[in-house]
């Protein structure tokens, strides 16, 4: 099932309305979650995160038919959950979906030269799964609230890198980018740019 994927992924094109409506409301269901947390699974998915473009795409639709979440269910958790503040337009999972199409300089763009920058920079990564993987993750502990939500996320990452079969070098690049992804936001409101 996976497979479709990843060949969507590198081909650019995504499974039909049909294939989506089977796969969430019967193959994955049907399989069960413990099917898609496996050591080829997870390859299959490192190999989706380390595209370079159409990454988002597939990633939203994987979501749509249920193998995001039957895959991470940290992140399956998130679906639908409301976030009330002034920052955040978006459901958690529609949030992080749309962080993950705004690294391949996707959606609404005010300038043209941001969008080359950030795709000339992000294009430099070495570890673009990792950088993935870890906007993915970021906000699983929302589950409790907003208020210490990385401290939970950061709780639940060592059993998620472990089913993952992340190796010590992923599994702190991924805890770093959840342990730190508010740092630049509270920088902004608290520094000024001058500030040494």
């Amino acid at each position: 099932v996976l497979k479709i994927f990843v060949l969507g992924q590198q081909s650019k094109r995504l499974p039909s309305p049909a294939l989506m409506r089977r796969l969430r409301d019967e193959v994955v269901p049907g399989l069960g979650d413990e099917a898609f947390q496996t050591p080829l699974a997870y390859g299959l998915l490192r190999e989706i995160l380390l595209g370079t473009t159409f990454v988002a795409a597939t990633l939203r639709a994987m979501h749509e038919a249920g193998l995001l979440g039957a895959l991470l269910p940290e992140f399956a958790a998130l679906d639908g959950l409301a976030q009330f503040d002034a920052v955040h337009a978006w459901t958690v999972d529609e949030h992080t979906l749309n962080g993950l199409a705004a690294l391949e300089g996707l959606g609404v763009d005010r300038e043209r030269r941001e969008s080359a920058i950030r795709q000339e920079l992000f294009h430099r990564v070495p570890h673009r799964d990792l950088l993935r993987l870890g906007l993915l993750m970021h906000d699983i502990g929302k589950v409790g609230g907003m208020a210490g939500h990385v401290e939970r996320g950061v709780a639940l990452l060592p059993a998620a890198c472990l089913r993952m079969g992340l190796d010590a070098f992923s599994a702190t690049h991924v805890d770093f980018l959840t342990r730190h992804h508010l740092t630049l936001s509270q920088l902004s409101r608290t520094r000024r740019i001058l500030d040494e």
